[in-house]
């Protein structure tokens, strides 16, 4: 499994392309709508118009489940959202007990 940690328009393109590769993929994002639109409609309207990502990409905005399983983390995050990001990653990783 890998866990695309950003769900925009690179890291939507990103793990689209993965799974169409044959990778079970789960993308992480912290906007509620761009998460449920991406389950439902299989698109990201609000960073990318007219693209449909691989129906079988999960978008999900807790970070457990996302890294849950993952062999892979990919930080496909805008430079100010990357250090709470990994803050965050490691709390769950030290919970978890993974090294």
């Amino acid at each position: 499994k890998i866990a695309v940690l950003g769900n925009g328009s690179w890291g939507s393109v990103l793990g689209s392309m993965l799974a169409d590769n044959g990778n079970d993929v789960v993308l992480y994002g912290n906007i509620d709508s761009v998460n449920q639109e991406i389950n439902e409609h299989h698109t990201n309207t609000h960073y990318m118009k007219n693209w449909k990502l691989n129906p079988n990409v999960p978008a999900t905005g807790d970070l457990e489940k996302a890294l849950d399983g993952a062999e892979i983390v990919l930080f496909v995050l805008p430079t100010k959202a990357v250090r709470i990001v990994a803050k965050n990653v490691r709390k769950v990783l030290d919970k978890s007990g993974a090294t």
